[in-house]
């Protein structure tokens, strides 16, 4: 289909954009260190693409069909809860690049196909289905996965800013990932994983927390129904200094299944069952396990 292309690089709010036909597409590419408000509201088959390398805040009133791609930059969605209307108008959110950052429930699906960084401002729940085919980056705030499918194809970042905290709080659903959990990996990083419900399956693969040059802080509670399973080696590494904190607890109800779990640094190392379980439920796990 032979779309018109309208490119909006501008670093003041977009009242509105010149009415398209009903198949073009709209490249929005603000500067970077700006942000653009969208007040146009998008409908019919107008597929949007917001290509940064600024940010772009959209209507939360937008219908269009023609799908939403961010390639680049921070698209910031507050997702008002409008039924059939959302910033990204209906369908998936297509993800080849940028930052996806917000607050409030996001129940579209995300399909993912290069690195993909989210962050909370506030609280930002998915709650869709969602792939991300070479993992994603939890950057800072906190990311709710409150239900559907969540597949990580390779490592999972968590809290790897500098001076940052990033939390994931997992609710329901399912998560998988095929690659490591990697946490702690920048100076005064703070990291929080929180399950209430849901499982988390790590896919046998080592959650390694470590950064050489600062403290971290490292969290991970598990209580309610959920469970944190399928892990190999749960461990500190790096030189992070004995302020650093690898810290698990495993509430009554919550699952925790390990092959290993130790510190091979200074930092101070707990693993704190409160009613809870200790699953050795790890591929290819022995008798041998550490604790």
């Amino acid at each position: 289909m032979n779309k018109n292309t309208i490119t909006a690089a501008l670093s003041v709010t977009l009242c509105a954009l010149a009415h398209a036909a009903s198949a073009a597409t709209v490249t929005l590419a603000p500067p970077a260190g700006t942000t653009n408000n969208v007040l146009q509201v998008f409908s019919g088959d107008t597929a949007l693409v917001v290509a940064g390398p600024g940010t772009v805040s959209l209507s939360p009133a937008n219908s269009h069909t023609g799908g939403t791609t961010l390639s680049g930059g921070t698209l910031l969605v507050n997702d008002g809860g409008l039924g059939s209307h959302s910033p990204v108008g209906t369908g998936a959110l297509a993800i080849t690049g940028g930052t996806l950052r917000g607050s409030g429930t996001f129940s579209h699906n995300i399909n993912a196909s290069a690195a993909a960084t989210l962050a909370g401002d506030g609280t930002l729940t998915l709650s869709g289905n969602n792939t991300f085919g070479v993992g994603a980056a939890f950057s800072e705030g906190t990311v709710e996965i409150s239900g559907g499918t969540t597949t990580f194809g390779a490592r999972v970042d968590l809290g790897n800013k500098a001076n940052a905290t990033a939390t994931l709080l997992i609710r329901g659903g399912s998560v998988t990932s095929a690659g490591n959990l990697q946490r702690g990996y920048a100076a005064n990083a703070g990291s929080a994983l929180m399950m209430t419900g849901g499982t988390f399956d790590v896919g046998g693969k080592n959650s390694v927390v470590g950064y050489n040059g600062g403290p971290v802080i490292v969290r991970t509670d598990i209580s309610g129904t959920a469970s944190l399973r399928n892990l190999g080696s749960f461990y500190i590494h790096g030189n992070g200094g004995s302020s650093s904190v690898n810290e698990v607890i495993v509430h009554d109800g919550g699952t925790f299944g390990f092959v290993s779990f130790y510190d091979s640094a200074s930092a101070t190392t707990t693993l704190l069952v409160d009613g809870g379980t200790l699953a050795n439920d790890t591929t290819g796990a022995s008798s041998s396990r550490t604790s």
